[in-house]
């Protein structure tokens, strides 16, 4: 790469802007320390959120599969307690028209 040369007037502002971060002895690194923590922070609580969110839906599909479960058993229920009661009202008649005949 072919690059110009750095004025020095150039060169002392750098020196001075890196002195001004310099200014604690870190070089910045507090700084870029403490965005980090903020970060980190900010992460555990969308991990949170998003738990709590994964955790909501799986109970809502576990609901959705009990009220199916139950609703297809009290459909099966009503379906035998209907053909019970067919079989009783066809052998009442039955029964009546033996002995009206007999």
């Amino acid at each position: 790469m072919n690059e110009e040369p750095v004025s020095r007037r150039e060169f002392d502002k750098l020196d001075a802007r890196v002195a001004a971060i310099d200014a604690g002895g870190s070089r910045g690194v507090v700084v870029v320390q403490e965005r980090l923590i903020e970060l980190s922070k900010e992460v555990a609580r969308l991990d949170e959120q998003v738990k709590f969110r994964f955790e909501a839906h799986d109970k809502q599909h576990s609901d959705e599969k009990r009220d199916h479960v139950s609703g297809r058993r009290w459909l099966i229920t009503t379906g035998i307690a209907g053909v019970i009661a067919m079989v009783t009202i066809i052998a009442l008649l039955v029964d009546v028209v033996r002995h009206v005949h007999g």
